[in-house]
């Protein structure tokens, strides 16, 4: 085979959805972790621990709407071939998500009043006096995008993903990198995070990715389906985004907003290894959806064990190189005040085992959602946050340090583990000792088609 055409063999791979999804997640991790490395080198950490905890308890929100609305719309999206069904369900979508908006500016709002009538019990949480002020107007901005994010998830249009996710983030990175010149407070940041919503809703409508004008197309009996599933799946995704916030809520309440700053630096540098997981995920979804609607069960073991098996494999190395490159990583994400904290570097390298195992929990969770048990995924991720709540207070109230706090983090996703592959031995008769199997087949072939001739 020529070296054009190996090239374009490997273009080819390249361009496939798994590759495109990626990228998607890619941009969007890169961005994040942009903005945390510039708020990082610009504020001490008092001031990054306060931007810390608005965006974390945000991000939290934001996912509590988007798991009772929006991820079941996904799901049912992927099943149906019927245009007035597809209508049907993204009008309902719209309409549940603008109901949870509206209760929960009214409690935020409230909050905000109570926080203005007793000012002495928010006299040091800034940040959260924001949130009650942003929140409502963020969540109304960010629901055009976690529409169209799951409507085109469930048409597998990455390309318009990705396009989605450099927008808006870019957009606020931008003005992070501009603001290390200035020094802005946390007001301007909050503000400049807000106008990069904006500017994603506006991407959204035009491009008519929302969905929005099918508002009128809702209906009870979809709208009853939509909330039967989603009253799970926002309980999974509560559960899911408290696991990987409340480790640094916890530490900010029990212990200082500088400690959590710490050890949010380690941990966003773990989300690393989170965007091939997220990537592939959200093309398994639909596959693994469609499969088991036609009742093909053997179609959705294999679509598990290959995706899982083959994260695994390839996380494995990946975690090995991350161990060797620790150091530099916390110093350029970090600086040196996090460098040269031990501790940094302690939690950092615990988190890398945690991280190996992340792959077979999500995919576990994921396919209980797409065979129609959401309740069991509910289960799982609510046992898991018992545990890392309980634990991590425990551990901070009897060790008061930080480096205690990642052994919970993997106490929790061994248990969910098992939980998740004992459901789905249950439902689909899962062989866990296939996972490896099919995935080493699947390296085997991409390997052929790439090399070709060659071999």
């Amino acid at each position: 085979m020529s070296r054009t055409g190996l090239a374009g063999k490997i273009t080819s791979v390249l361009k496939n959805e798994n590759c495109i999804s990626l990228y998607s997640y890619g941009v969007y991790a890169f961005f994040e972790a942009a903005v945390i490395y510039i708020l990082a080198h610009t504020y001490d950490k008092e001031m990054f621990g306060e931007w810390t905890l608005f965006y974390s308890i945000n991000i939290l929100l934001d996912k509590l709407i988007f798991g009772i609305g929006s991820f079941s719309l996904t799901k049912f999206l992927s099943e149906s071939v019927d245009s007035q069904r597809k209508e049907a369900l993204i009008g309902s979508s719209w309409a549940i998500n603008g109901v949870i908006i509206l209760l929960l500016s009214v409690v935020s709002f409230g909050a905000l009043i109570f926080s203005r009538l007793v000012p002495a019990l928010f006299s040091n949480q800034g940040s959260l006096v924001l949130l009650f002020l942003f929140f409502p107007p963020l969540a109304l901005l960010r629901l055009p995008f976690n529409q169209s994010l799951a409507i085109l998830q469930s048409r597998r249009d990455f390309w318009s993903i990705l396009i989605l996710r450099l927008v808006g983030m870019g957009v606020f990175t931008l003005f992070c990198t501009v603001n290390l010149f200035f020094r802005l407070d946390l007001l301007w940041i909050v503000f400049a995070y807000t106008m990069s919503n904006v500017v994603n809703a506006l991407l959204c409508i035009i491009k008519k990715w929302s969905g929005i004008g099918l508002i009128g197309k809702r209906n009870k009996e979809t709208v009853s389906q939509l909330l039967a599933f989603g009253k799970y799946s926002m309980g999974t995704f509560i559960g899911f985004n408290i696991l990987r916030e409340s480790a640094v809520i916890l530490i900010a309440f029990f212990m200082s907003k500088e400690d959590a700053a710490l050890f949010v630096i380690p941990l966003r540098l773990i989300d690393i290894l989170y965007v091939p997981l997220l990537g592939f995920v959200a093309v398994a979804l639909p596959r693994i959806s469609e499969a088991f609607s036609k009742g093909d069960n053997e179609q959705v073991r294999m679509i598990f064990c290959k995706y899982t098996g083959s994260l695994i494999i390839a996380y494995i190395p990946a975690a090995v190189l991350l161990y060797f490159l620790a150091c530099p990583l916390i110093w350029f994400f970090g600086g040196s005040q996090y460098s040269t904290d031990p501790r940094a570097l302690a939690i950092f390298n615990i988190l890398l085992v945690y991280s190996i195992l992340l792959p077979i929990d999500s995919m576990a969770g994921t396919t209980l959602d797409a065979i129609n048990r959401p309740k069991y995924n509910f289960i799982k991720v609510f046992v898991m946050l018992g545990i890392n709540v309980a634990g991590i207070i425990a551990v901070i109230t009897l060790f008061r340090s930080v480096i205690a706090v990642p052994f919970i983090l993997i106490l929790n996703l061994l248990a969910g583990i098992i939980i998740g592959i004992y459901f789905l031995k249950k439902h689909i008769q899962l062989i866990v000792f296939n996972i490896f199997g099919i995935s080493i087949d699947f390296y085997k072939k991409l390997f052929l088609k790439i090399m070709g001739d060659n071999i």
